[in-house]
């Protein structure tokens, strides 16, 4: 196992992918985002995607359903859609990211 500390190379958002681009309303918002984790001192990232969700959309989205659930594997919630919390919020959870993140490397 990989002795040396991870770090976030980049973020970026598959349905937001222009520089700085956010979702009209960052406080009911949905987006795939991608996370690239590199080990210090070493060459390559491993990329991970999280369905982010704001709680005024995660609360549309199961009011929107037949089934009126919503499964939340790979889910990260947000108070607002913002590359600094959801970063934040990452950093958090960095040396266990295989446990929360779906690894699409």
């Amino acid at each position: 196992m990989n002795k040396e500390k991870r770090y976030i190379k980049s973020i970026f958002c598959i349905d937001y992918p222009g520089p700085g681009e956010l979702p009209p309303d960052p406080y009911n918002a949905y987006g795939d985002v991608r996370v690239d984790i590199g080990y210090e001192n070493e060459v390559g990232v491993s990329n991970y995607a999280f369905d982010v969700y704001t709680p005024t959309k995660l609360d549309s989205s199961i009011k929107g359903r037949d089934q009126k659930c919503l499964f939340g594997r790979h889910m990260l919630i947000v108070e607002k859609f913002d590359y600094d919390i959801i970063e934040k919020a990452i950093e958090t959870i960095i040396d266990e990211i295989e446990e929360y993140g779906h690894d699409v490397t």
